[in-house]
């Protein structure tokens, strides 16, 4: 007999039928083509419908759809399609705007901003933006893309009643910011450039807080001006036609200058100083390359300037102000960091020196600061004295001297006790003074 072995070895169980919804749940719920398989494998003969759904897996193994990496249907023209976001900053500025507004162009890539106190605000900002760049540009928006809030649905009812536009809305999916990548990228490049420059002006928190809008409007000015290549057009360019005229005077955001603002022209004084310290933060709109915005450091008001001396130095230089980075991370996970004010050399006094109070003799507090309510500014001068009330400074100054009877004898206990009889009696014998630095008498016993 001729035994001849199999060329293949095959697991088989038995020659069974199974239904499929059956089988994938025995196998662990794998997908069409690994049932197909191991049933062949081993030998089972599947019964049923395998194209049906499987609703345990689409409850465990549900996914975000894929989001195309490529747009096919980009803008051509300016004005074709615009995307507009907001978001949200957890400090008033100084005009008490919380919300940064962001409308970008598709095709030019340029970029404008908008600050608002209440997202409401938000569709009369647009519709006001849109007729303004109708008016000077004649560039006609047709697409407007957004996500599904409340404040763009808005903006969509009062634009579909207005018979001026004609504006088509693109909502993007929602949880699905991809669908609007473009600005909500650009929103992360800004927020990393606006750190950046408030750190280099090392502002303490007080002031780093309410200058944030500011900081990220120079931000947005200086984006529509940069290219990542020499050949390469820039954004307003592309869409003005022209540079920015303050393109030729640039300077950096915190540099401090010595302005003059013209209230100083009228003479006050032969001493009065015409000159007054400022921190630079942006360009103005609408007027001359050589105009730019400040803030008072006296009256923390903003005001417009062209008379300026620059002195090349950081708000933080000026004041002397070391950096002490902090890293906070907020409630959506992005790290925030406070600079804190630091003097490099403080002032010393010297004990020995004569320590002046008010005439009521108040405890005068650890630190003196100047506050400016209004503005929530305060700038620290620190100090190192010794704060004593008017008691305890007349106690310190206070000295005594004693001045023994050379004649007296210690050998035993009644010349003790005469000698004690005799300086209590004696005028001479204790003297006390006030050293006030008066070397006036102060008594009838000492003028003698």
């Amino acid at each position: 007999i001729d035994i001849n072995p199999r060329s293949e070895e095959v697991a088989c169980i038995s020659d069974t039928v199974e239904l499929y919804e059956n089988l994938h749940a025995k196998l662990g719920h794998p997908n069409q083509i690994v049932v197909q398989a191991t049933a062949k494998r081993l030998g089972i003969k599947i019964n049923g419908t395998e194209n049906r759904a499987c609703l345990d897996c689409a409850l465990g193994k549900s996914s975000r759809a894929n989001i195309p990496k490529f747009n096919h249907n980009k803008a051509t023209i300016k004005g074709e399609r615009i995307a507009i976001d907001i978001t949200y900053v957890n400090h008033p500025s100084y005009g008490g705007a919380k919300y940064w507004l962001l409308i970008q162009d598709e095709f030019t890539s340029h970029l404008w901003s908008f600050f608002l106190k209440s997202k409401s605000d938000l569709p009369n900002i647009v519709i006001k933006w849109l007729n303004h760049i109708k008016k000077t540009t004649q560039v006609i928006v047709q697409n407007i893309r957004c996500d599904n809030a409340g404040e763009n649905k808005k903006l969509e009812e009062l634009l579909t009643a207005h018979e001026y536009f004609n504006i088509n809305f693109e909502f993007t999916a929602p949880y699905t910011p991809e669908q609007n990548g473009k600005i909500e990228r650009k929103y992360t490049t800004l927020y990393v450039k606006a750190r950046a420059m408030l750190n280099w002006a090392k502002f303490p928190k007080s002031l780093r807080n309410n200058l944030w809008a500011q900081c990220a409007n120079t931000v947005i000015k200086l984006e529509t001006i940069i290219t990542n290549h020499a050949t390469n057009p820039i954004a307003a360019e592309l869409f003005y036609g022209v540079n920015p005229p303050w393109v030729s005077h640039l300077h950096i955001f915190g540099e401090i200058g010595i302005i003059n603002d013209g209230s100083t022209a009228k003479m006050r004084g032969k001493l009065t100083d015409r000159g007054l310290v400022c921190i630079f933060i942006g360009y103005p709109e609408n007027h001359a390359s050589n105009v730019y915005q400040f803030l008072k450091l006296n009256t923390q008001s903003i005001i417009l300037s062209r008379n300026v001396i620059w002195l090349n130095k950081s708000y933080g230089e000026y004041r002397n102000i070391t950096e002490v980075n902090i890293v906070k991370v907020t409630e959506d996970g992005d790290e925030e960091i406070e600079i804190q004010e630091e003097n490099e050399i403080p002032e010393l006094v010297n004990n020995d020196q004569e320590i002046i109070t008010n005439e009521s003799h108040n405890e005068v507090s650890d630190s003196e600061s100047s506050y400016d309510s209004d503005n929530q500014i305060m700038e620290i001068i620190p100090t190192r004295t010794t704060r004593i009330s008017g008691v305890h400074r007349q106690l310190r100054n206070l000295t005594t001297s004693y001045n023994p009877d050379p004649g007296a004898s210690l050998e035993n206990e009644e010349a003790e006790v005469a000698m004690l009889s005799r300086v209590f009696n004696c005028e001479t014998s204790m003297v006390a003074s006030i050293n006030d630095g008066n070397p006036d008498p102060k008594s009838y016993a000492e003028a003698k």
